[in-house]
């Protein structure tokens, strides 16, 4: 499996003055939550930052109410449903995350695209799946599971997952903003690390693709 920092330097956004006004172009002004992008807008980035940016499609699968939804949200910036409602059609959002390639001395901005389709949706229309999974970059599974021993997936299991198909597992936490214990400025730092690798991996792949690497 790839190593984990082995391609984007993780430190970079909070350690390099660059990537550190990177990330407050992206923020909101509360300076906790990224900013929600619609299809047709694009944060404003200085032209002396120099970023090539690289678009992704992400499909995001799990079962019905294990927070497909509210993962999305958490990862475009938005506020985390309170109530489980089932996804009507397919909803796309986007994230904007910049990243550092280590051995290029290069940033890059990732456009991700993210794709959740509700259950009903897919039984009932017939060309929604293959509307999701046409020209996907990788896939989100997504499942919940706690640290206690009575959990149905323990951590044991996600070291045999990780280790036997060599794919990462991430955590992040679905929680709504008024049972938070964490501080706003806190919810960046909470997924840094899944976006982090998520970018690192998409990169990957298409240095393995491009017969690189």
């Amino acid at each position: 499996m790839l190593g984990h920092g082995s391609l984007l330097d993780f430190g970079w956004l909070r350690t390099n003055e660059a990537g550190t006004q990177l990330l407050t172009c992206l923020q909101q002004r509360d300076g906790g939550r990224l900013r929600q992008y619609g299809l047709l807008e694009h944060p404003h980035i200085p032209s002396h930052m120099h970023l090539e940016e690289v678009t992704y499609k992400v499909m995001v699968v799990g079962k019905a109410g294990v927070g497909k939804t509210s993962t999305v949200a958490r990862l475009t910036g938005s506020e985390v449903p309170l109530t489980h409602n089932e996804t009507p059609g397919l909803q796309t959002s986007t994230v904007y995350w910049p990243g550092r390639i280590q051995h290029l001395g290069k940033n890059v901005l990732f456009n991700i695209q993210l794709f959740d389709a509700g259950d009903a949706a897919l039984k009932r229309y017939d060309h929604i799946l293959p509307a999701c999974k046409d020209r996907v970059d990788a896939i989100l599974f997504l499942f919940s599971f706690d640290l206690h021993a009575h959990s149905e997936v323990t951590q044991r299991d996600i070291r045999d997952l990780e280790s036997n198909w060599q794919v990462p597992v991430l955590q992040i936490r679905n929680l709504h903003s008024a049972h938070q214990s964490e501080t706003i400025a806190g919810a960046i730092n909470d997924i840094s690390p899944v976006l982090n690798t998520l970018c690192e991996h998409l990169w990957h792949r298409d240095v393995v693709m491009s017969g690189k690497g």
